[in-house]
C-alpha cells in the first residue's frame, strides 16, 4: 500500500466519521443555537403523536420504533438468555453560558444591522451608548436567549435480560415481555438528575439587553430576576419487547422491538419555549445471546447458486443488523458501512507490448501455458468439493453441473485463443498487423507498457472472426462470426482498451490485405456523454497507428487513418450549408473551439494547440493543430460533420446509437456501407449522381473519377455499455441492428459477415439480451469462473479499499430537506481541514510533510457528485443549495456550493468543459465544488477527482447504482453516501439487506427489460427499414436510369412498372427483422410481424398505383413517403427515443 493510497484512505475515513457526527450527533454532547429535531435526521425514533401527525399532513415518514427478528431453534430455548443493551439520545435545554449568550448577541446584532459589521461586545456597548437618543437604534438593542441543549445519552447502567422460558405461554409457543418499568425507573433517575442541574432551562419570557452582557453578573442577575420559578420535567418514555412464537416445529422466531411510547408535550410544539426534546435520537440497540446461536435464514435469492453465503443472522426493520460473531451479539445500525475491495487485474504475467512486437508468439503460448495450469487447477478444485459444494443436497446436482460448466467455459476460452495464436503464427498479413497494433500502443501509452491480461487474451481471441472477411469461412475453419461477443469486466477494468486493440488491429490488416478507403469499424455508444471522453482515448491510439502506417505506406497504403464523430446536431452540424458557413465565419477562433472543437489536446504531439478552421473551399470543418512541429502536419484526420463523414468515409466511426436511425431517412448513409461509385475531386466520395454537397459544389460531374473500393464495409461492430440498449429503445434499435447485418450480409457489392462486439460492466440474463437485441447467440468474455472475485485474469484485493459506501434513511425529515443538510455537513466536515490544515497533517497515521501534500489529498475529495434519479429533483436540490444552504455556509464562516449540473440538457461541449474544468484546474479548491447529476454520469465519466459522491433516492436499478457510483474511488478510495428515500419500499429494502446487497451486487443486477417482438414497435420502426432497403439497395441500382427512388414520384414509377416486385421486397424486409431466422425468437410474434409486414407492403403497393402526386416533392425518409399509403405507421424515426407521430395544431 503505497503512502498516498494510505494518506487518503485515512482522510476518507476520517471525513466519513466527521460527517456521521455531525448528521447523528454523535461525540457532540452541547448544541448550541440549533434546536435537536431540525440538526441531527438519522436513526430518530418521534412521538407517538409525532408519528400520527405525519400520517396525515407531513411528506417526511416519522417511526416510533425499530426492531430485529431472528430465529433460534426449539432445543436451545430452554436454556437461552438475551441480554439487551439500549443505546439513545435524548436532548434538554439548557441555560446559554455568558460567552454563549454574548457571542449570539453579536451575531444577531450584524444580522439586523445593514452596513455595519461588529467584532466584540465592545463595540456594540459604545454603539448604544453613541446612539443612546437615536430611537430606531435603541430598538436594536434586544436578544432572545440563546437556545442551547445538552444530550442524555442512555448509558451501560440499563442492562436488560431475560430468559427466554420465562416468556412463554403454557403452551410453550409464543410469550411476549416488556421492559418499559424497568426502563421507567431508569429514565425517571436520569431526569431528576437532570432537573437538578443548576443550568437547567427555565422559560425566560424577556429578550436580553447589551447592559445585561456587560459582565457574568449582570448576566447572572438577568437570569435570576427573569427566568420562571417553575422547572418544566422532561417526558422521556421507552419500551422495550420481546416476543417469541414457534414459526416451525423446530424453530421459534424471537423479536425485539425498541419504541419511543412518549406522548409529545403541548409546550414543545412552540420551539421558543423548548425544554426538551422528546425524540430518541440515535436509538438503537443491541442484543447478545446466551447459551444459543443465531440461527441462519437463507434467502431465497441465493438458494439455487452454491457459490454464495446465503444467509442472514437477523432482519433488520427501520435499521440495518451487524453481527459481531466472536461475542454472538446483534446490532441494530442506523448507518451501515461496508467497505468494497478492489478488484484488479493479474500483473503476475507480464504481458508487454514490447514483447508482443518482438516475439508475438511465444510470449502467447506463455499466456496459454498458464491458462492450462489454471484450468488444471479448477478440475482439481471440482473433484476436491463436487459432493460439498452446497449444504442443500437436493441442489448438489445443479451445483455440480454449474462447476462444470464454467470449466467447459473457460476451456472454450483457451481454445479459442489459442486458434487465434495460430493465426498470428501462420500468416504473415496477420502477425505484421498484430506486431503494429502492439506498436501503436506502446506509442500512445504514457502511464504503461502492457495489455492488462483479459486484454490481450481478448484481441487475439477475436483475430479469426476479424480476418474471416479477407480468408472466407472454408478457411477460418473455428470462427464465432456469427455470436456477439459480450466482454464483461467491472467499470475502470480497461474495456475501452480491448476493443481499441481490436479496432487497431482490424484498421492495419485491412490497409495491408489491400483495402485502402472506407470505413473498418463502428463503435456506438448510448449516450452522447459516453462518447465524450472516449474520442480522446480513441484519438490518441489512432494518432499512433497513423504515424505508423505514414512510416509503412508499402506496407500500409491509403488514406489516413482518420476518426469520425456521428453524433448529430445538437452537438456536432449534420451538414454546412450556405447559412451555418456565414454563421461559423462570422466566429471568433474561441468561439468556433467552444462549440466545436471535440479534442482539446493534440493526440499526435500532445499539446494544447488544436483550433477549429472552417475550409469553404472543402466544405469542412478542420480540427488543425498549429504546433509546426507535430507529425500530424497540421490538420488533424478527425471529421465532426455528417455529410463530412459521407464524404471521407473515416477509418473509425464514433456513434450514439441513434445514428443508426439515419438509415432510414439519409440516403448517403449507404456510403458508410461502402456503396460509394465516385468520387468529386473537391468534396469526396459520393453514392448518387452528383456530389454529396451538390447544394454547393460547382464542380462538373464529368470530373468525378469512377471508384470501386475493395471491401469497403465495416468489419467491426462495437457497442460500448450494451446494457443500457434497454426497453423500447432496445426494441427499436434491434430492428435496424438486424436490417444493418441483412444490408451488409445480403443486399451490398462487397457482402460480408458483421463482427458484433458487446461491452458491459453489469450483467444478468445477458443471452436473452443479446438474442434479442441482434438476433445473435453470444459469448461471454471472461466466462463465468467458479470463484467470487476472481478468475484466471483479475482477483479482489483485500488490502485495497475501493468505496466506504454509507447508507441511511432520514426518518422523520422531508428528503428533499435531508439531502441538502447532508450536503452542507458533509462541505463543513471537508472545509474543516481546509481552514485548518494543521488538523489534516495531524489526523492519526497519516504520513504528509507539507502543506502542499495536504491540499493535494483535499482536492481529491473536494468535488461532491450528487445524483439525481430524475432532473426535478436535482433543481429542487440546487435552488435549495442556493437559498438555504450557501447563505448558512458563508454566514458560518465556509465556501458557499458552486454548482455545474450534469444532465441530458447540457450540451456536448459544456459537459467537456465541466470535466476539463474538474481534472485539469490546479486550484480546485476555488472552483466547481458540487456536480448535480443524472444517470448521464453514470457512464463514460472517468475522472481521478471523483472521489465523494451522494444519493438522493437509490437509482431504479440495480446496474445504474453500480455505474454510478463507480464515477468515484477510481484511484484512490472513494466515499458513497446513500440517502434512503423512506416512502420507498424498494429503497428501504436496500437498508434492511445493505451487506448482502453490496457484497452481492453483481448477481443482483436485474434482467435487461427489451422484446424484439413488441406488438407495435414494427409500426414505428417499418416504414423506417423499408425506406433504408430501398435507398440502400434499390436506388443504387436504378438512379442512373430512373432518377433516385426516394422521390415518392420516381418509387410509384418502379413500382407501377414491376421493376420493384412487392414478394422481393417483402422477403429482404422479413430478412431484415429476422423473421425468417429459426432462433429469431418467439415464432408466434415474429409470425405477427411477418403478417404486419405482409399487409402493410401489400397496402402501399395498392395504395401507391391509386395515389396522386401533385408538384410538391414527397420524400420516402419522412411523413410524405410511405406513412401516406399506410396510416398505421410514423415516418421513419430520426431518433430510437422520439416515438410519437408528430400533431400539426392550427390557430384560427
Amino acid at each position: 500500500m503505497n503512502k498516498d493510497y494510505k494518506n487518503r484512505m485515512i482522510f476518507a475515513e476520517r471525513i466519513l466519521e466527521d460527517f456521521i457526527d455531525r448528521i447523528t450527533g454523535r461525540n457532540i454532547d452541547r448544541l448550541v443555537g440549533q434546536y435537536p429535531d431540525d440538526t441531527y435526521f438519522v436513526g430518530k425514533l418521534s412521538t407517538i403523536d409525532d408519528v400520527r401527525n405525519n400520517r396525515n399532513i407531513n411528506s417526511d415518514v416519522s417511526v416510533n420504533q425499530m426492531s430485529m427478528d431472528f430465529f433460534i431453534t426449539k432445543d436451545e430455548i430452554e436454556n437461552s438468555k438475551l441480554k439487551i443493551k439500549i443505546r439513545g439520545d435524548f436532548y434538554y435545554r439548557v441555560m446559554p453560558t455568558f460567552e454563549e449568550q454574548r457571542k449570539y448577541f453579536i451575531k444577531e446584532m450584524n444580522r439586523k444591522s445593514t452596513g455595519r459589521k461588529f467584532d466584540s461586545m465592545a463595540e456594540i456597548i459604545s454603539f448604544f451608548e453613541d446612539n443612546k437618543n437615536n430611537r430606531d437604534i435603541l430598538n436594536l438593542n434586544r436578544c432572545p436567549i440563546l437556545n442551547v441543549f445538552e444530550k442524555l445519552s442512555l448509558d451501560d447502567s440499563i442492562i436488560l435480560e431475560i430468559h427466554l422460558k420465562d416468556m412463554l405461554n403454557p403452551n410453550k409457543d409464543m410469550g411476549m415481555y416488556s421492559f418499559k418499568d424497568q426502563i421507567s425507573g431508569y429514565l425517571d433517575r436520569k431526569i431528576d438528575e437532570i432537573i437538578s442541574q443548576a443550568d437547567i432551562y427555565k422559560a425566560i419570557q424577556e429578550d436580553i439587553k447589551v447592559e445585561q452582557l456587560i459582565d457574568e453578573h449582570k448576566y447572572d442577575n438577568f437570569l435570576i430576576q427573569y427566568s420562571s420559578h417553575h422547572v418544566p420535567r422532561p417526558n422521556f418514555e421507552l419500551n422495550l419487547s420481546v416476543g417469541v412464537k414457534l414459526v416451525k416445529d423446530s424453530l421459534f422466531r424471537v423479536s425485539v422491538g425498541l419504541s419511543n411510547t412518549t406522548l409529545k408535550n403541548e409546550i414543545n410544539t412552540f420551539k421558543k419555549n423548548l425544554s426538551h426534546d422528546s425524540i430518541l435520537f440515535n436509538a438503537g440497540f443491541d442484543v447478545k445471546l446466551i447459551n444459543a446461536k443465531f440461527d441462519d435464514i437463507k434467502l431465497d435469492y441465493f438458494l439455487d447458486d452454491y457459490k454464495y453465503d446465503k444467509t442472514v443472522k437477523g432482519i433488520g426493520h427501520n435499521c440495518s443488523l451487524e453481527f459481531d460473531n466472536k461475542n454472538n451479539v446483534l446490532k441494530t445500525t442506523n448507518i451501515p458501512k461496508f467497505y468494497q475491495k478492489r478488484l484488479k487485474t493479474k500483473d503476475g504475467l507480464s504481458v508487454k507490448f514490447q514483447d508482443l512486437i518482438s516475439d508475438p508468439v511465444k510470449t502467447l503460448e506463455n499466456i496459454s501455458a498458464e491458462m492450462e495450469k489454471e484450468i488444471e487447477k479448477w478440475k482439481k478444485e471440482y473433484e476436491k468439493k463436487k459432493d460439498n459444494l452446497i449444504e442443500d443436497k437436493s441442489m448438489l446436482g445443479k451445483a455440480q453441473k454449474d462447476f462444470q460448466d464454467e470449466i467447459k467455459g473457460f476451456r472454450f476460452e483457451i481454445d479459442r485463443f489459442k486458434y487465434g495464436i495460430e493465426q498470428i503464427e501462420n500468416r504473415e498479413m496477420v502477425r505484421k498487423a498484430f506486431i503494429n497494433m502492439n506498436k501503436a500502443f506502446k506509442m500512445s501509452s504514457t502511464s504503461h507498457d502492457s495489455w492488462r491480461l483479459f486484454q490481450i487474451v481478448f484481441i487475439v481471441s477475436l483475430v479469426p472472426d476479424i480476418i474471416l472477411s479477407h480468408y472466407g469461412e472454408d478457411d477460418i475453419e473455428k470462427s464465432f462470426i456469427d455470436m456477439v461477443d459480450l466482454l464483461y469486466f467491472p467499470t475502470g477494468g480497461g474495456k475501452t482498451e480491448a476493443f481499441l486493440g481490436c479496432i487497431v488491429f482490424t484498421l492495419f490488416f485491412d490497409r495491408i490485405r489491400g483495402k485502402s478507403s472506407g470505413v473498418s469499424s463502428l463503435v456506438k455508444y448510448p449516450l452522447r456523454l459516453l462518447s465524450v471522453q472516449q474520442i480522446n482515448r480513441i484519438a490518441n491510439v489512432l494518432a499512433a497507428a497513423e504515424i505508423i502506417r505514414r512510416n509503412n505506406k508499402e506496407d500500409y497504403p491509403g488514406d489516413s487513418f482518420s476518426l469520425g464523430y456521428y453524433v448529430g446536431d445538437n452537438n456536432t452540424p449534420n451538414e454546412l450549408n450556405e447559412e451555418k458557413i456565414f454563421n461559423f465565419s462570422n466566429k471568433t477562433q474561441g468561439q468556433l473551439n467552444d462549440e466545436l472543437r471535440i479534442v482539446d489536446v493534440c493526440p499526435f504531439c500532445k499539446q494544447k494547440t488544436v483550433d477549429i478552421v472552417l475550409n469553404i473551399g472543402s466544405i469542412k470543418l478542420k480540427h488543425v493543430c498549429r504546433n509546426n512541429n507535430c507529425p500530424s502536419g497540421g490538420e488533424l484526420p478527425i471529421h465532426i460533420v455528417d455529410r463530412e463523414i459521407y464524404r471521407y468515409l473515416p477509418s473509425v466511426i464514433v456513434s450514439t446509437i441513434d445514428k443508426i436511425a439515419s438509415m432510414g431517412f439519409q440516403s448517403n448513409f449507404r456510403n458508410i456501407l461502402g456503396e460509394v461509385q465516385h468520387q468529386c475531386p473537391a468534396h469526396g466520395y459520393t453514392s448518387k449522381t452528383r456530389c454529396t454537397e451538390n447544394q454547393l459544389c460547382e464542380k462538373d460531374v464529368r470530373e468525378f473519377k469512377e471508384v470501386s473500393l475493395f471491401d469497403p464495409a465495416p468489419t467491426l461492430l462495437i457497442q460500448d455499455e450494451v446494457h443500457l440498449i434497454r426497453e423500447s429503445l432496445g426494441t427499436f434499435n434491434s430492428h435496424y441492428e438486424t436490417l444493418m447485418q441483412y444490408l451488409i450480409s445480403n443486399l451490398i457489392s462487397n457482402k460480408k459477415k458483421l463482427k458484433i462486439i458487446g461491452a458491459t460492466a453489469t450483467i444478468s440474463s445477458y443471452e436473452k439480451h443479446i438474442l434479442n437485441l441482434y438476433n445473435k447467440q453470444p459469448i461471454r468474455f471472461p466466462a463465468k469462473s467458479p470463484y467470487i472475485g476472481e478468475d484466471f485474469y483479475s482477483y479482489t484485493d483485500d488490502k485495497d479499499i475501493n468505496r466506504i459506501i454509507i447508507s441511511y434513511a432520514p426518518f422523520g425529515r422531508a428528503i428533499i430537506n435531508s439531502v441538502v443538510y447532508s450536503l452542507k455537513y458533509l462541505r463543513q466536515a471537508v472545509e474543516e481541514y481546509y481552514k485548518n490544515i494543521d488538523k489534516l497533517k495531524s489526523i492519526p497515521g497519516i504520513q504528509i510533510n507539507s502543506d502542499d501534500e495536504a491540499y493535494e489529498i483535499l482536492k481529491d475529495y473536494w468535488i461532491f457528485l450528487e445524483y439525481n434519479n430524475v432532473k426535478i429533483d436535482g433543481n429542487k436540490v440546487i435552488n435549495a443549495l442556493d437559498n438555504i444552504i450557501s447563505p448558512q455556509l458563508l454566514e458560518e464562516g465556509y465556501k458557499k456550493f458552486e454548482i455545474q449540473k450534469m444532465t441530458g440538457d447540457e450540451t456536448f461541449q459544456t459537459v467537456r468543459q465541466i470535466l476539463s474544468q474538474v481534472e485539469n484546474n490546479d486550484n480546485v479548491l476555488e472552483g466547481v465544488n458540487l456536480i448535480a447529476a443524472t444517470s448521464m454520469i453514470s457512464h463514460g465519466v472517468d475522472a481521478n477527482r471523483f472521489n465523494t459522491m451522494m444519493f438522493f433516492g437509490m437509482p431504479n436499478n440495480t446496474a445504474e447504482y453500480i455505474q454510478a457510483y463507480s464515477r468515484v474511488g477510481r484511484k484512490y478510495p472513494g466515499i458513497v453516501i446513500d440517502i434512503i428515500r423512506p416512502t420507498r419500499e424498494r429503497d428501504v429494502s436496500y437498508l434492511k439487506y445493505f451487506d448482502k446487497f453490496h457484497k452481492y451486487k453483481d448477481i443482483l443486477v436485474e434482467p435487461v427489460p427489451i422484446n424484439r417482438w413488441a406488438s407495435k414497435a414494427v409500426e414505428k420502426t417499418l416504414s423506417g427499414v423499408v425506406a433504408a432497403i430501398l435507398m440502400d439497395s434499390y436506388d443504387l441500382k436504378y438512379q442512373y436510369e430512373y432518377g433516385n427512388l426516394y422521390n415518392m414520384k420516381i418509387l410509384k414509377k418502379l413500382i407501377e412498372g414491376e421493376i420493384i416486385k412487392k414478394d422481393e421486397l417483402i422477403n429482404h424486409v422479413k430478412e431484415a427483422y429476422g423473421c425468417q431466422l429459426n432462433n429469431g425468437g418467439s415464432s408466434n410474434l415474429s409470425l405477427n410481424y411477418s403478417k404486419f409486414i405482409d399487409d402493410s407492403i401489400d397496402k402501399i403497393f395498392k395504395n401507391i398505383k391509386d395515389k396522386y402526386y401533385g408538384d410538391g416533392y414527397y420524400y420516402l425518409g419522412n411523413n410524405t413517403g410511405l406513412p401516406m399509403l399506410d396510416p398505421r405507421l410514423n415516418a421513419p424515426m430520426t431518433s430510437l427515443r422520439y416515438t410519437d407521430k408528430s400533431v400539426n395544431i392550427g390557430l384560427r
